[in-house]
C-alpha cells in the first residue's frame, strides 16, 4: 500500500514538473514572438517613413507596395 502510494506521489510529481517545463517554455516561446513582431513592426515603420522621404517620378509614381 505504501509502495503505491508513493508511486502516485512520483507521477504527480512528474506531471506537476512537466506542466512547469511545459508553461515556461510557452511563455518563452510567447515573449519572443512578441518580441520579434514588434521588431517587424518597427522595420515596416521605418520603411514607410523612408518611403516618404523619398519623391518618386516617371512611371512608378502611383507604384504602391506598403
Amino acid at each position: 500500500m505504501a509502495n503505491s502510494r508513493r508511486l502516485r506521489e512520483a507521477n504527480h510529481h512528474v506531471i506537476q514538473q512537466t506542466n512547469n517545463d511545459l508553461a515556461a517554455q510557452q511563455a518563452a516561446a510567447d515573449y519572443a514572438l512578441r518580441k520579434r513582431i514588434h521588431e517587424l513592426e518597427r522595420a515596416l515603420d521605418e520603411l514607410r517613413w523612408q518611403k516618404q522621404q523619398v519623391p518618386i517620378e516617371g512611371p512608378f509614381k502611383n507604384y504602391d507596395t506598403f
